[in-house]
């Protein structure tokens, strides 16, 4: 059974992009805003990753990966 939605490889390409900007963005912001604290970059950038990857599979499940 075919879903009537269907991601195309450059849509999905551009949301893995984002994804990875986005946790660029927030390492770069946790580490400015901490002063550098290490601990703070890399659970804001896991809880990036973590963010984007729910935000795919939820794409999938939606669509006709």
């Amino acid at each position: 059974m075919t879903s009537p939605f269907s991601i195309s490889r450059q849509t999905m390409l551009s949301a893995i992009l984002s994804t990875l900007l986005a946790c660029i963005l927030a390492a770069t912001c946790a580490m400015i805003l901490t002063g550098g604290e290490m601990l703070a970059v890399v659970v804001t950038t896991a809880v990036a990753l973590l963010a984007g990857g729910i935000l795919l599979l939820r794409m999938c499940q939606a669509s006709d990966c």
